[in-house]
């Protein structure tokens, strides 16, 4: 405990409640201490000025905004694959209420709604073909390991070591123990 005391100092800080709020709401999400929160944000603001410092930064920013575009990418695959079954649809309803000889829409309307239902259909039949989401999802793999190793090599600059991340489990990957066999 001495050895802590040497090592560290004491102060009494002042900051907009705000600002704490922020601090505090982020030491609650990753699992740390508001003093561990603040003591990191410090160290890595430090980081620039160390060898490589900038470019490790520059890399972690890059891959994040590389991961942000194809999560964008990957939304709006699963927007056009929505829309395509909604399109379907509402060709069913259009092709159905004709056969029954009743009018949905005025004409015009109706040759409009149906080409654009058409249109998204023939859109998403062509991503599916090109396997575009699969692809976007694979990039996106790719792009998460990049930000780790972004991030692995920011925590080595700053640190001088890896950080180990707390493990924070997901809703729905918490695994439970087996249940117990019976007794017979």
């Amino acid at each position: 405990m001495e050895e802590d005391e040497d090592r560290y100092a004491r102060i009494t800080l002042r900051i907009p409640k705000t600002l704490h709020k922020r601090l505090s709401d982020e030491a609650d999400r990753t699992s740390k201490s508001l003093n561990a929160e603040i003591v990191g944000r410090l160290e890595e603001s430090f980081a620039d000025l160390k060898p490589n410092g900038a470019l490790v930064t520059l890399a972690v920013k890059l891959a994040e905004t590389d991961e942000a575009r194809l999560a964008e990418a990957i939304k709006a695959e699963g927007i056009l694959y929505s829309g395509s079954l909604v399109s379907v649809h509402l060709m069913d309803a259009l092709n159905t209420a004709k056969e029954l000889g009743v009018q949905l829409l005025p004409d015009e309307t109706e040759k409009a709604a149906y080409a654009g239902a058409y249109k998204l259909y023939h859109q998403a039949e062509q991503s599916l073909k090109a396997e575009r989401f699969q692809k976007l999802v694979r990039e996106a793999d790719v792009a998460v390991e990049r930000v780790k190793e972004a991030i692995e090599a920011r925590n080595l600059a700053v640190h001088g070591r890896p950080q180990v991340p707390p493990a924070v489990p997901r809703p729905g990957l918490i695994r439970r123990p087996p249940p117990k066999p019976k007794k017979p």
